[in-house]
């Protein structure tokens, strides 16, 4: 069926360009501010369109100009947007994010609407689970609706892929609803818990042995490590001149998801992830760097 459900957050993010991300105490000049559509919901839906599948996302935006706005863009991209609500009392969120010479960013979260999202929106939306192979969540969200978000992908035979940002601490009846888990190595840390000594293998064994069937750690510029019960696999990162690194784990989630939609193998699905995700990298913006299959395959990488 090829089709993708998002169940997250939708923002506008204000993007100041530094010399140096500002440490504790310190004030900065920025070079000039930049607006563009973000979200980590709504980011991943898009590179999961632009991949090539059917994609529907369900959120929440202020009733303002910048989440109609957001909406109408993010149908010119092909998601379905029919499943996000407009929020009267809310304003759309927002991410103040930092981005220095070298594309390392800091990022600013205020939830805004995405706080609202709750089980009485997915009940509203439970006909896009009834043809969906892959949904696709995060935790900008609240997490009881991350939760009843999964059993009802489990309820309709959907594979939940759980990308654990902002990093929390998930409990055991979570992560045995996960069929994929793909937190980066600061949120492998903390979901592994008690593990600093540990290698990275080792914390996400740890995560496999509460019932989550897939770890797939995204290492920066070591690439990916996937570690599941048969073993693990190391797979390699690009050489690229990164410009904004802002969004480069959403694109890095929405075309997992989209190639598994499409019955593509786990290891080649995590390789042309690596592969859109550092093609990401070399764009500013996170929703306006989301490649298609076509600038992909049409681009020369060299492999570290």
């Amino acid at each position: 069926m090829n089709k993708v459900i998002v169940v997250g957050s939708l923002n506008i993010d204000m993007v100041a360009a530094v010399n140096g991300i500002p440490k504790k105490g310190e004030t900065v000049l920025a070079a000039n501010m930049e607006k563009f559509d973000g979200g980590k919901g709504a980011n991943q839906a898009v590179a999961s369109s632009r991949f090539g599948a059917s994609t529907a996302i369900i959120g929440a935006v202020g009733n303002d100009e910048d989440g109609k706005a957001l909406l109408e863009r993010m149908k010119s991209k092909g998601v379905d947007v029919t499943g996000v609500s407009l929020r009267v009392n809310d304003k759309t969120g927002t991410a103040w994010i930092t981005v220095d010479q070298k594309g390392e960013n800091s990022i600013v979260v205020i939830s805004g609407a995405n706080r609202t999202l709750c089980k009485e929106d997915i009940d509203a939306n439970e006909a896009l689970f009834k043809d969906a192979d892959i949904v696709l969540l995060q935790l900008e969200i609240p997490m009881e609706t991350v939760t009843y978000a999964m059993d009802k992908a489990k309820e309709n035979g959907c594979k939940v892929i759980l990308n654990p940002a902002p990093a929390a601490k998930l409990s055991r009846d979570i992560l045995s609803k996960t069929d994929y888990i793909t937190p980066n190595e600061s949120e492998l840390d903390i979901l592994a818990g008690g593990a600093e000594d540990s290698s990275q293998l080792q914390k996400a064994q740890k995560l496999i042995d509460q019932g989550v069937a897939n770890v797939i750690c995204t290492l920066g510029k070591e690439g990916a490590m996937l570690v599941n019960q048969t073993g693990h696999v190391n797979f390699p990162t690009i050489i690229v001149d990164a410009v904004d690194t802002t969004g480069a784990g959403d694109c890095f989630n929405g075309v997992l998801a989209a190639e598994l939609a499409n019955n593509i193998s786990i290891e080649n699905a995590i390789k042309t992830a690596v592969k859109a995700a550092s093609f990401s990298v070399t764009k500013k913006g996170a929703q306006s760097s989301m490649p298609s299959r076509q600038d992909v395959e049409n681009t020369n990488y060299k492999l570290i």
